[in-house]
């Protein structure tokens, strides 16, 4: 009777793709009414998890979208800004942000 070779099975510990993720410092930064100074989206989702439904609509109301706005000149994300935009609520912004922010290195 033969014995089985045993399998040899290399593991690679491979980086995780995507774009790095834009940080912005100083007067670049987005600043919330009456909240936090947001330097990238991925401060801008976690703001969006606790920030008031009041916050949220001085900067998303009508046509007028600063979050947008923001991401779109300063982080250069359009496919982000143009789902932020899309955003019928603060729920639906910050599905947006979590959804792109899946495409950068983190």
């Amino acid at each position: 009777m033969a014995v089985p070779k045993k399998k040899i099975v290399k593991m690679s510990m491979q980086k995780k793709e995507g774009k790095p993720l834009i940080v912005a410092f100083g007067a670049r930064a987005f600043f919330v009414n009456n909240g936090p100074i947001l330097p990238s989206l991925k401060e801008l989702a976690a703001a969006l998890r606790t920030m008031a439904d009041a916050q949220y609509r001085h900067h998303a109301a009508g046509q007028r979208n600063d979050f947008a706005k923001w991401v779109e000149e300063v982080l250069l994300d359009s496919a982000c800004a143009k789902d932020l935009r899309g955003a019928k609520d603060r729920i639906g912004a910050l599905k947006a942000a979590e959804k792109h922010l899946g495409k950068y290195r983190q």
